[in-house]
């Protein structure tokens, strides 16, 4: 159970000294939701959106971003998360890979929507 306490600067804690904000991190990571909202200076596009990233054993993490974020940024983060190499993963839509400098706008991504992501396969010896 998770107790609130106030400290002197008026900061909501809880037992353990932890912020609400890092309670919300600890959720935010336990639901594999991530967060990208950077100010990017534009306001057009600034809604956010929740994307699905689905890997190949069907485990989905979610990532709340701006249409206009580059998707290299999700990519990174994802493979932050996963502890591997971005370059080792691809991104698909619908069959067809998605390039870092693309956006959610140039995706025409909706909230909810699903991109895939897969591990880059390595051709073996030929001859």
């Amino acid at each position: 159970a998770l107790l609130c306490q106030h400290n002197n600067n008026h900061t909501p804690t809880f037992a353990g000294q932890k912020t609400f904000v890092s309670i919300l991190r600890q959720l935010y990571t336990a639901c594999n939701i991530v967060s990208i909202m950077a100010d990017d200076g534009q306001k057009e596009g600034s809604e956010p959106i929740t994307i699905r990233v689905r890997d190949q054993s069907g485990e989905e993490t979610f990532f709340k971003i701006k249409k206009t974020t580059k998707m290299s940024k999700v990519f990174e983060t994802y493979a932050q998360r996963k502890g591997v190499n971005s370059s080792s993963l691809r991104f698909l839509l619908d069959g067809e890979r998605i390039e870092g400098d693309q956006t959610p706008k140039m995706l025409e991504l909706d909230d909810q929507d699903q991109i895939d992501c897969m591990l880059e396969q390595t051709g073996g010896k030929s001859g």
